[in-house]
């Protein structure tokens, strides 16, 4: 399985009743649609605050420059399988 897909499915567990109206697709997991970026929000957490809290472990996030701003992940073929769970472990610190 590509790097950027493992990603993209494990940020894919969200729970469609959290957001409104929203049916939790993302067509991210598609990866003939996927850009390798990744975009989200952690129920109760501001932006900022996630981006803090990936950057204490040393990840490397960044937040959307919008007016609804979200916190923003970008995985390359550098990243290796064990990266990519790393950071899905630290998002889930804040869930």
């Amino acid at each position: 399985m590509p790097t950027g897909a493992s990603l993209h499915i494990g940020l894919n567990a969200v729970d469609p009743k959290n957001y409104s109206g929203w049916d939790g697709q993302l067509t991210a997991c598609d990866e003939n649609l996927s850009a390798g970026m990744v975009c989200f929000d952690v129920k109760g957490t501001k932006p900022e605050e996630v981006v803090e809290h990936l950057l204490a472990q040393r990840i490397v996030a960044s937040t959307t420059p919008y007016r609804i701003s979200y916190a923003r992940l970008a995985c390359s073929i550098v990243n290796t399988p064990q990266e990519v769970e790393t950071v899905l472990r630290a998002i889930r610190e804040l869930a």
